[in-house]
């Protein structure tokens, strides 16, 4: 993969590089009568190794038989899928079926994130976590761990995890890392191949390096980007070699100190390459002028242009290729996929590489079992319930022979910046009329308090709406199935109380509250939870404008509370696929110190789908007093881009409240590489409303409304411009950053 930044070091590095192995070679075997064993090359580039598919697809059409491959980098994994059995065809479907932009980085899929984890990564939109301790901060390291780039490796080669001797592939196979600490190319013939192969691109300030029998590797490009010296040694009496950046050479762009740096770095490494594509007898060049080493979503384009480079040599390639007969032979053999996992028996299961977190909760959340048949479905899952506990930048796994059976080994590395953190997040919301919020959110999370992993969450809400919690969730048992969980909060709300039937506020009134709760409930793994609990405190009111008859002295509150969340969606914002269920109920009562007897029960339900590049999500919301006194502060409202666009904030309200809500986005582009994802148009239909009494409910007396939306994905969280219109003649203008359709 091509750095987008070098520093001195690096330079230092390459220039002082030399060649060692980390296993001892074989002897390379006697050359076959009758045919020339064929060795392949491919080398490294980024996005831009994704052509070496198509190069591998020609070869295949012309019934050339490959004896080895050797890569570094991006050409260390298409080549190493291509030595465990997969064919081009596979390789170019896996690649164009990942989300690069996600797998890239090393956050836990929001699916398989606990749920502990999802409802903080809901509120921090900047993303950024900072550790904090005794010793002062303690900032994430500078490259990530590559945990879902090493999940995906894991999982389609999966097939060779009991092989740890890279010439029992079914084609021998080598990879390329770069010893940081001394320079020298250290070529890779065995250990776990996924591993191998994430080593191989561990490019500097893009991935963390890899720690391999005792020697710390990264991209082996720095040194060795086309290792055919290491075919040649493994036996191969012709090489072919697939050079993904020589075309860069003729037509490159420098338009920034970023292209200047990468340059520089391109410049220094093409001798080496240079020197080693010399000993090559066929050398492919794909034309990948105008492309970039970021461009993984231009996937079916980097394959073409490696066909197109191969056809243009097949003339003198064909002599290399055999009989047809021959070579179904010859391909099926290598097409037979070991199959490790499926038949295999566990002796054991271990975990090792944690410190603060307890085994036995780690062990709580695998499934796979000693005694067992391996099953490598399961295997991957347990890996994902690890890493979804949040504690870990990286979970891996590993085979270890154990006489007739094999021990499963779940290695963990836990953040080094944990296991307390800094968050922080801000929101933007304005109509440009009555409300405009800036909110800027400061989190402490401490976790790892006890050997049931207990925590202590604290969020500062800073704004005009300003609010201060904090909640001590303690598990009760190393499942997280139970817990218990009491908390404060302390906050400032304004209420915006409209004239019948119009956009005219009346009366604008401040509800400060303070209170306390306990609860108990139960955890559903990554899927929910459900919870029961008794709260108590105070509310100050005041009217700040307007006529009201609001209470204005300070109240009392005392309610028993419950509320079951389901949360299975993909993402909060811009959700793709999954669903949300949230019901939420409450009893005051008076004997508990609140004013009056009261009940109430509200939901709100999400369904996402999508067509293509269109997202789809429906959302119900409802809720009901059940006949009781529900003081206004407590009613339910409808009114904003998140509810009912045409309305302002709040401008519906009652103690009974429907609405449905329609969505669709439509994608209509992709923000720059490391900006965001998609921009998207789309139209909000909703309808609905919210009544004082049982006897105005009917479809008669429903509203309706639409609104038109841009939104952007950015970096820093949803950026979205909206324009409602709603019964009546109410129309309203929307700006919002981090906020939800």
């Amino acid at each position: 993969m091509r750095v987008r930044s070098i520093t001195v070091t690096f330079v230092a590095a390459v220039m002082l590089c030399a060649v060692t192995d980390v296993r001892a070679q074989q002897a390379p075997p006697a050359r076959t009568a009758g045919r020339p064993k064929i060795g392949v090359v491919l080398g490294g580039g980024g996005a831009l190794g994704i052509s070496h598919v198509g190069v591998l697809r020609v070869l295949e059409e012309l019934h050339i038989p490959i004896d080895y491959v050797a890569g570094t980098s991006m050409g260390s994994i298409v080549g190493g899928l291509y030595a465990a059995g997969m064919s081009p065809e596979e390789i170019g479907t896996a690649l164009a079926a990942i989300d690069w932009s996600d797998a890239l980085k090393d956050k836990p899929q929001r699916e398989d994130q606990s749920f502990r984890r999802k409802l903080e990564t809901d509120r921090y939109l900047l993303g950024f976590e900072m550790g904090v301790g005794l010793d002062g901060f303690k900032l994430p390291r500078g490259a990530v761990a590559g945990q879902k780039l090493n999940y995906l490796l894991q999982t389609m080669a999966i097939n060779t995890a009991t092989i740890d001797d890279f010439d029992k592939l079914p084609i021998p196979f080598r990879c390329v890392g770069t010893d940081i600490r001394t320079g020298e190319a250290v070529v890779l013939s065995g250990g776990n191949l996924a591993v191998a192969m994430r080593a191989s691109m561990a490019v500097p300030g893009v991935f963390t390096p890899i720690e391999i029998d005792g020697r710390l590797l990264v991209d082996g490009g720095l040194v060795k980007n086309m290792p055919v010296d290491v075919v040649k040694a493994m036996g191969a009496d012709i090489v072919i070699a697939v050079d993904v950046v020589g075309s860069e050479f003729a037509d490159v762009k420098v338009e920034n100190m970023s292209d200047l740096l990468a340059r520089s770095y391109s410049i220094i490494k093409r001798p080496m390459e240079v020197e080693q594509l010399r000993k090559a007898d066929f050398v492919v060049v794909p034309q990948l002028q105008g492309m970039t080493s970021g461009e993984f979503f231009r996937t079916p384009e980097f394959v073409t242009r490696g066909e197109a480079a191969a056809r243009a040599m097949a003339e003198r390639l064909r002599p290399l290729g055999v009989a047809e007969d021959d070579y179904r032979a010859f391909i099926e053999k290598q097409r037979r996929k070991p199959v490790p996992a499926a038949g295999i028996r566990i002796r054991e299961i271990r975990v090792t590489g944690n410190q603060h977190v307890d085994t036995r909760e780690i062990l709580a959340a695998i499934q796979s079992r000693s005694g067992s048949r391996g099953n490598a479905k399961t295997v991957m899952e347990d890996i994902n319930r690890i890493f979804g506990l949040g504690d870990f930048e990286k979970a891996t796994y590993s085979l270890v022979p154990a006489g007739d059976a094999f021990d499963l080994v779940y290695t963990v590395h836990e953040k080094p910046w944990g296991p307390n953190y800094l968050h922080y997040g801000l929101m933007l919301e304005t109509d440009f009329q009555q409300s405009s919020t800036f909110k800027f959110l400061v989190n402490m999370t401490m976790t790892r308090l006890n050997a049931l992993g207990g925590e202590l969450n604290t969020d500062l809400v800073l704004s005009n709406l300003w609010s201060l919690s904090s909640e001590f969730f303690q598990p009760l048992g190393f499942s997280n199935r139970l817990f218990v969980a009491p908390s404060v909060l302390l906050k400032n709300d304004l209420l915006y109380i409209y004239r019948q039937g119009t956009d005219v506020v009346s009366a604008e009134y401040r509800a400060r509250t303070l209170k306390g709760a306990l609860d108990v409930g139960s955890q559903f793994g990554s899927y929910g939870e459900l919870r029961l609990g008794v709260e108590g405190g105070w509310l100050g009111g005041k009217v700040l404008s307007g006529e009201s008859d609001l209470p204005e002295d300070t109240l009392g509150v005392g309610k028993w509370h419950t509320r079951l969340t389901i949360d299975r969606l993909d993402k909060l914002r811009f959700a793709r696929e999954g669903y949300y269920l949230n019901l939420a109920g409450a009893l005051g009562r008076e004997y508990l110190g609140n004013e009056t007897d009261s009940k109430s029960l509200a939901g709100v339900y999400r369904h996402a789908f999508s067509l293509g590049h269109s997202l789809v999500n429906v959302v119900l919301r409802g809720g009901t007093s059940f006949g009781s006194d529900l003081p206004v502060y407590d009613q339910f409202t409808l009114g904003g881009l998140e509810s009912f666009g045409g309305y302002r904030q709040q401008q519906l309200r009652g103690p009974y409240m429907a609405a449905a809500r329609l969505t669709y986005l439509y994608q209509i582009g992709n923000l720059a590489q490391g900006s965001g994802k998609g921009l998207y148009a789309g139209v909000l239909a909703d309808l609905g409303n919210a009544w004082q009494t049982t006897g105005e409910i009917g479809a008669d007396n429903l509203r309706y409304g639409g609104t038109a939306v841009m939104a952007m994905d950015s970096v820093i969280g949803p950026i979205i411009v909206g324009f409602g219109v709603a019964k009546g003649g109410f129309m309203n203008l929307y700006l919002t950053l981090g906020g939800t359709l």
